[in-house]
């Protein structure tokens, strides 16, 4: 590997890493209000 030796710290240490049953969401999720004809939301 790499020369560094570093890994990610949670923001709140007092939150609980997700388990395998947790979903976790990798991107932010889109506006469902608003329009969007590429992603195929009509909006609300």
């Amino acid at each position: 590997r790499g020369k560094y030796n570093f890994q990610l710290q949670p923001s709140d240490p007092e939150h609980k890493q997700p388990d395998r049953m947790d979903l976790v969401y990798l991107e932010p999720s889109p506006m469902f209000c608003e329009r969007n004809p590429a992603l195929g939301i009509q909006g609300t």
